[in-house]
């Protein structure tokens, strides 16, 4: 398609879905193709399509929005992304941390290390009271395994002993049995 790009300006809105700049009225600047002005009220139509989600590039005109205060739009999924970033920043700089099990907030100075994850205390002694009864319930499995290899191998001694018996009495190796 023969384009000609011009000077855009810093504040123009490019569609993610064509490239070309929303609501671009200078001549020789290429214009989003994804609405075609059809009627004198196609500006009204071109000033909806430039609602779009200042971090995403999403079109928020028929979607719930916020308008910050430098007059950009925002979906509700960047906002509650940016609130918790906020919020991350704030717990940091307080010097708490939110323990990953019970969400709850500790100073950074009580979490403990348990496999590559910082807990709160009560969190730390139930992650190992359960880690105390896995290497226990191994440990049992691997003994009763290993108890149940011996009692096979018995047995199979034993079998393996009668069927001698057997044989050499019915070969008359064993007369007085």
């Amino acid at each position: 398609m023969g384009f000609v790009v011009g000077v855009m300006m810093s504040t123009d809105i490019l569609c993610p879905d064509c490239g070309g700049v929303i609501g671009a009225a200078e001549p020789g600047v290429k214009r989003c193709s994804c609405v075609a002005p059809t009627s004198k009220t196609a500006p009204a139509q071109v000033a909806d399509v430039t609602k779009v989600c200042s971090a995403c590039g999403k079109d928020v005109s028929n979607r719930p929005r916020k308008k910050d205060e430098r007059g950009l739009y925002w979906c509700t999924e960047c906002i509650d992304a940016e609130d918790a970033k906020k919020r991350a920043r704030k717990l940091k700089a307080s010097g708490m941390e939110t323990c990953p099990d019970c969400s709850r907030q500790f100073p950074e100075k009580s979490m403990r290390e348990f496999q590559l994850t910082r807990l709160c205390p009560t969190c730390f002694k139930e992650r190992t009271k359960l880690s105390e009864k896995e290497e226990k319930k191994q440990f049992s499995k691997k003994a009763h395994k290993q108890y149940e290899y011996r009692t096979l191998l018995r047995l199979a001694l034993l079998a393996t002993v009668l069927i001698l018996i057997a044989a050499a009495k019915q070969m008359g190796w064993l007369p007085f049995l």
